[in-house]
């Protein structure tokens, strides 16, 4: 099991996904290809994974991670409260890229 973080080399970094802005889909659309891309390089699919950010102010740390799970069935029942996909308090990426999109 991997659980990941990618963190956008963007300066200045966004602070949480409530910052994003639609200029931000192609920055989302990337950090979801480096998932890809190493989620791939050790053996699992996308189909397998979670991907997604908190929302604040269920964040930890002040800047922008994209958290990737895989698989997303390893996720033991301590954390699955913390990573209930678009909950409220953590929002998978591609509801984010279509809200973004729509706005």
């Amino acid at each position: 099991a991997v659980h990941l973080q990618v963190v956008p080399k963007q300066d200045p970094v966004p602070r949480d996904v409530c910052a994003l802005t639609p200029e931000h889909v192609p920055l989302l659309l990337r950090m979801k290809e480096v998932a890809e891309s190493t989620l791939s390089s050790k053996g699992y699919s996308m189909d397998q994974a979670l991907l997604g950010f908190h929302v604040p102010p269920w964040i930890s740390v002040p800047h922008l991670h994209m958290h990737v799970i895989a698989p997303r069935t390893a996720i033991d029942w301590t954390r699955r409260f913390k990573y209930s996909k678009n909950a409220g308090w953590f929002v998978c990426v591609d509801s984010t890229i279509t809200r973004l999109e729509r706005s």
